[in-house]
């Protein structure tokens, strides 16, 4: 198991270093790109901002490009396919889709020191915005509300 999502306690934690991430903006965002380059500059979304924000460092311009690259930065304890998996369910998170993001989850729950939560548990008629990349800022608060709902869920 990799020691960085041994890290994470629950789905509140999961959501909380979306939030953090983003808010280093470790990469500059771009929601529809899990990872690229442009002019030096490396660019990726929340889901690239949550790896960023679990290593505690940035992708290099040689790594964001691809699965493969960013895989090789985790030193093992996660596969590529779990890795675009995770990135899948950090997607769907800002997408607001909360059951697809569990879903996604429950197909790398066995990286994580907890269990995922049913649908019905994470309060289901929650309406979360999706974060695009020209108004992700001004949305984010919805997700840090989320985060605390969470938090007192114990989840």
């Amino acid at each position: 198991m990799n020691k960085r999502f041994e890290k994470l306690k629950g789905i509140s934690d999961i959501v909380d270093t979306m939030i953090r991430g983003l808010k280093k903006e470790w990469v500059k965002v771009d929601m529809k790109s899990f990872g690229t380059v442009v002019d030096d500059v490396c660019f990726g979304c929340a889901a690239t901002n949550t790896l960023c924000e679990l290593m505690q460092e940035q992708f290099t311009n040689t790594q964001i490009s691809s699965p493969l690259t960013r895989y090789s930065k985790f030193n093992g304890g996660i596969t590529e396919d779990e890795l675009v998996s995770f990135e899948g369910a950090i997607d769907h998170l800002r997408l607001g889709n909360i059951q697809s993001f569990l879903n996604r989850l429950i197909d790398v729950g066995h990286l994580f020191n907890f269990e995922i939560p049913e649908y019905y548990e994470t309060a289901p008629d929650t309406d979360l915005p999706v974060l695009r990349t020209d108004d992700w800022k001004e949305n984010l608060h919805f997700y840090e509300e989320y985060r605390d709902f969470l938090i007192t869920e114990g989840l």
